[in-house]
Parts: structure tokens; sequence; C-alpha cells
């Protein structure tokens, strides 16, 4: 089974832990709501549509294209190639949703 894990982190950066001095490792904000597991075994999947703009740290087991839209299906075209095992961010506006293929 390929799994894309999705965790959501809020874009309320006022309470989100800040970057000093010579630090150089960004740091997302805490995660905020729910997180996803979308199935690309058998093609596409595609999460829930977000109410308020969000940042989505995601990581597949398998690689994988990723596309984020209010109405998209991910496609060669349209999305970005993520290695198995490696995170990746989005930003995801109001009412737009992730989408995930297999390559």
């Amino acid at each position: 089974m390929s799994i894309l894990d999705v965790t959501y982190h809020s874009t309320d950066w006022e309470t989100s832990p800040r970057m000093t001095g010579s630090d150089l490792i960004p740091i997302l904000p805490p995660q905020s709501g729910n997180s996803e597991q979308l199935d690309f075994s058998s093609g596409t999947d595609e999460g829930a549509a977000q109410s308020a703009a969000i940042i989505a740290n995601v990581v597949a087991d398998a690689d994988c294209r990723v596309a984020v839209g209010v109405s998209i299906t991910a496609t060669t075209a349209n999305s970005r190639l993520i290695k198995a095992n490696q995170e990746a961010q989005f930003w995801i506006p109001a009412g737009a949703r992730i989408s995930v293929k297999a390559p």
C-alpha cells in the first residue's frame, strides 16, 4: 500500500516558534487540526478541503506526485514529485485540497 501522511500546521505566526541568531533550520508552527493518510496505491486520492489557509507537511512511503488546488486531481503535468521518505511542505489556500498519485 502506498500512503502519503499529511499533517496540517497553523499559519498563525504570532504563536509560532521563532528562528533566532544563526539558526538555519526552518521551524513549522505547531500541528493544528487533523492529519490525514491518503492512499494512492490504486490511482489518486484527495484530502479534505481546508477551511482556512494552512501549511501541510507531507511524507510518503513511496515516490508520488502531489498537487494542490480547489478542484484538482494530481497529474504528471500539474504536480510536484515527492521522493519516498522525504518531507515536503505545501501552502494550502482556504478551500483548496491536496491530491496525490503514483508517479
